[in-house]
């Protein structure tokens, strides 16, 4: 958290590998789903991972990150990989850290950002998941997104 530019996160070697390992969770999901090799996945993932390590190529987080409510749609790329790892009972909790955390960005710029935000701080975090992801109430994937979420409030007002 609190980085601009999407190189400057990506220079630790430890984001790195999260986000690989983000990453890989959806990856196995699309070799149950797709059939790629758990080898065509890992090339992809090194592939795309590059793109933001390439020197002098610069991106801003709040670029990539834009239009968050969109990004928790129940078939979009947060929510819906989650949910489908769910089904199958593969591993999604780094996913579920992933859409904790687009319930906290903050770019003002952002007209998403500011609905999303001003939604949580109206309604509750858990009004909020179950309005913008479909995410039914008391159900495990809901439970763990309330856990991370306050997990990353603690952490942040630290």
């Amino acid at each position: 958290m609190g980085y601009d530019i999407i190189q400057d996160y990506f220079a630790k070697e430890e984001n790195v590998e999260m986000t690989r390992s983000v990453m890989l969770e959806i990856g196995v999901l699309l070799e149950k789903k797709h059939g790629f090799t758990h080898q065509q996945m890992a090339d992809y993932i090194d592939f795309a991972l590059n793109r933001f390590l390439t020197p002098g190529v610069t991106d801003t987080v709040a670029r990539i990150s834009r239009a968050p409510i969109r990004k928790l749609g129940h078939e979009d790329r947060l929510v819906g990989p989650a949910v489908q790892c769910e089904e199958r009972g593969l591993e999604n909790g780094l996913i579920i850290k992933g859409i904790a955390a687009a319930f906290m960005f903050d770019v003002k710029e952002d007209e998403q950002s500011v609905e999303l935000l001003e939604y949580v701080k109206e309604h509750g975090i858990e009004e909020a998941v179950t309005h913008f992801t479909e995410i039914e109430k008391g159900s495990r994937i809901f439970d763990e997104i309330i856990k991370n979420y306050h997990e990353l409030e603690e952490k942040c007002n630290k």
